[in-house]
Order: structure tokens, then C-alpha cells, then sequence
């Protein structure tokens, strides 16, 4: 492969870097409130849409924006980020009443960052030798689609037993929100590829 391929190839590609599940540094810390921040921002208008959409039964817009939010935080700070960008939403969004499933937030989000957490170290250790990137397509596949999975698993109690919705219903819904993983994470793969090749982490 040429070196102007191999150049192009990593362009398109989250760059590796040496990923630290528990960074504790001041950056760390500011960049995660930041994240928090801008996904609350984006959630205190869509999950208000979701509600108006379904009733608030299923986070349509919230489930996508998940993956464009959390990816960064996890990726960049680890389980720091993750946790910090995960649960400060929840705590404005029962504040502010943005639609019934607001207090399920705190244990959906954490459901998404943990595992996103774990596989985002798993990606960069695999390649701890070679310093490849990340590709879009491994990141779709291997990354996005199982910590989305996990973050869905919450609600399934609450569908089932608090709306006690009927279980092919409950089903579809698991599989509508299970797709919304792949428009929020194609958009979370080009926000960390972006954050990588600025030098910014």
C-alpha cells in the first residue's frame, strides 16, 4: 500500500491513542462536564420531541443522540467521562419533566456508557502494537450496536410492567430503538475522529 493510502486510510479512521479507562486529570474532568452539558442541551429539546412523538414510551431521538454524545466522553475520557456524561442529564431532565421515562435515564445511560467503555479499551488494546485506527465500520458493528443493546435492556421492566405494554409491542420497541444506534453512531464515529485529529486529547 502506498504511503498517500495508507495517509488517506488513517484519515478516515478514529485515531489510536493510549486509552486510560480512569483518567483523573483536571482536562478529563472539564471536557466530560462539557460533553454532559451539550448532551443535556440536545436532549432537553428531543426528548420533549420523543413525548410528543410516542407518548415518551421509547426515546427515538434520545437514543440516537446517545451515541452521538457518550462515544467522545467514552472514548477520549473513559469511564470518567462516561459516568460523568451519562448522569448529569437524568437529574435535569426529572427536574424539568421531559417526559415519563426521565427517572429510567440514570440507569439507561450508565447501561450504555459501561460497556461502551470496556469495548472502546478492547479497540484500542487490539491494536496497541500496530497503532491502527478505528474504523467506521468497526466502530458501527463491534462497538455501537452492543453498548446500545445494553442501554436498551432497562426500559424492557418498565415497558413490561409500569406501562405494561404488551410483549410484541415491548419488541418492536427494543428493535426501533436498537436502529437508532446506527444513525446517532455513524455521527459519533465523525465527532471522535474529528476530536482525535485536532489534538485536542
Amino acid at each position: 500500500m502506498t504511503t498517500a493510502a495508507i495517509s488517506k486510510e488513517a484519515k478516515s479512521e478514529i485515531a489510536w491513542y493510549d486509552y486510560k479507562m480512569w483518567p483523573s486529570g483536571t482536562r478529563a474532568i472539564v471536557a466530560s462536564v462539557l460533553f454532559a452539558v451539550c448532551f443535556t442541551a440536545t436532549m432537553q429539546i428531543t426528548e420533549r420531541i420523543d413525548t410528543a412523538l410516542d407518548g415518551g414510551v421509547l426515546d427515538i431521538l434520545g437514543g440516537t443522540f446517545r451515541n452521538v454524545w457518550y462515544w467522545p466522553a467514552v472514548i477520549y475520557f473513559g469511564l470518567t467521562g462516561g459516568l460523568i456524561a451519562a448522569n448529569f442529564n437524568p437529574i435535569i431532565a426529572v427536574l424539568t419533566a421531559t417526559g415519563p421515562l426521565a427517572p429510567a435515564w440514570f440507569f439507561v445511560n450508565t447501561a450504555h456508557v459501561v460497556p461502551a467503555a470496556f469495548l472502546a479499551q478492547n479497540a484500542f488494546e487490539k491494536r496497541r502494537a500496530t497503532k491502527e485506527g478505528i474504523s467506521l465500520g468497526y466502530f458501527l458493528v463491534n462497538m455501537v450496536i452492543p453498548a446500545h443493546f445494553f442501554s436498551l435492556l432497562p426500559l424492557v421492566p418498565v415497558w413490561l410492567f409500569v406501562f405494561k405494554l404488551p410483549i410484541l409491542f415491548a419488541v418492536g420497541l427494543f428493535l426501533l430503538g436498537w436502529f437508532t444506534s446506527i444513525p446517532g453512531g455513524y455521527i459519533g464515529f465523525h465527532l471522535c475522529r474529528s476530536i482525535g485529529r485536532s489534538g485536542l486529547v
